[in-house]
């Protein structure tokens, strides 16, 4: 089977990154595998013996759009696939849904959330959805809304979470974690989130700044990058809790592996979203997780078992968790128990290839 897709990530491009890795462990079950990504300059990559990165020079969401149009139906003269898939429902799915339709190939559409929709964004999804032969997804939840909002039938989707591996000798570190509590060091709260209103960062400072304002001995790690971030330090430097609230860069995979591993809690106040891979590797380490009620909160974290889960927009609620957490050893340490248990209930690697296949035959029968 010859897959092609068409991407957004240009990490892609780096052979040591998480996505190019993830791409080689995705294609070794296919004859060939090709994604290709706009980007800032015409390049290629052979990641693997069957999977290989294709850039194509553009810059900006019109100039893809064009770039990807006359770059594709030049190669696919030449080039022959099974199945063409979409890494977003949207410009890459109209792109997707034509390219298909003349080049005779499945068409699958990738979704991966819908936080972003405005009218005309689920007005294009709807159209490309409607077109798809198989739609693949990471989350019950999501696969729901698809049903219900865009009417896609069941038969067409397959939900297959991101694959994330359990993270090994993390239960002497949670000894040591403990200790360090009981010793007097402060407790930190870790968040990793690109820095956008959606995920409502703000509202984890306010919380902080409640519990710091009861004399609680805690830190708010704060990694990533984004639109809000100019606007997050403000706040923080205005309200003096600049010591208490840290922010970090996108971190490269081994320093983001000791915050992991020096954090006591994680936090996840998302508004809306598919599943939450960040979530998935902060349970990976052990960490008890407080979410809110969006992607694999009530699948993956499920309340009071591997996590607490607290609504959307709750202040009070989001404190309170947090509060409970840094208070009651006990659940801390149940939470952290089932947050990896969690993890290792999740499709295997084996798994998640076999139902990435399944799709794929999916959108060739279909």
């Amino acid at each position: 089977m010859n897959i092609v897709s068409l991407g957004t990530d240009r990490n892609v491009f780096e052979p040591h990154s998480a996505v190019a890795k993830r791409l080689v462990r995705y294609g070794a079950g296919v004859d060939r595998y090709t994604v290709v990504v706009p980007c800032g300059k015409t390049q290629h990559l052979r990641l693997s013996n069957t999977v290989s990165a294709q850039g194509v020079a553009s810059h900006g969401k019109i100039s893809a759009f064009f770039a990807l149009y006359f770059f594709l139906r030049k190669y696919f003269d030449s080039e022959k696939y099974d199945v063409l898939t979409v890494q977003d429902p949207y410009i890459l799915g109209l792109l997707g849904y034509w390219f298909s339709k003349i080049k005779h190939m499945g068409f699958e559409v990738q979704v991966h959330g819908t936080e972003q929709n405005t009218f005309l964004r689920k007005y294009i999804m709807k159209f490309v959805l409607g077109r798809a032969h198989a739609v693949r997804t990471v989350s019950n939840r999501l696969a729901s809304e698809l049903k219900q909002f865009y009417g896609v039938p069941g038969k067409k989707i397959t939900v297959v979470p991101i694959f994330t591996s359990v993270v090994e000798g993390m239960h002497e570190r949670a000894e040591q974690k403990i200790q360090e509590i009981e010793q007097g060091y402060p407790f930190i709260f870790l968040t990793v989130s690109r820095l956008v209103p959606v995920k409502r960062i703000i509202e984890q400072i306010h919380a902080v700044r409640r519990l710091l304002n009861e004399g609680k001995n805690i830190q708010l790690w704060i990694v990533g990058t984004g639109l809000e971030e100019k606007s997050l330090k403000k706040y923080v430097k205005n309200f003096h809790i600049g010591q208490s609230v840290v922010f970090f860069r996108w971190k490269e995979k081994n320093d983001l592996e000791k915050l992991y591993k020096q954090a006591h809690c994680f936090l996840f106040t998302s508004k809306k979203e598919g599943w939450g891979l960040a979530v998935v590797e902060a349970a990976s380490y052990g960490l008890p997780i407080i979410m809110t009620n969006v992607g694999c909160a009530g699948e993956l974290i499920q309340n009071r078992k591997s996590g607490l889960v607290v609504p959307i927009g709750d202040l009070e609620a989001l404190a309170s968790a947090m509060r409970e957490i840094l208070e009651n050893d006990a659940l801390r340490q149940r939470l952290q128990t089932g947050a990896r248990e969690a993890v290792t209930h999740l499709p295997t690697l084996e798994e998640t290839l076999r139902r990435y296949r399944e799709s794929w035959q999916k959108a060739i029968q279909l």
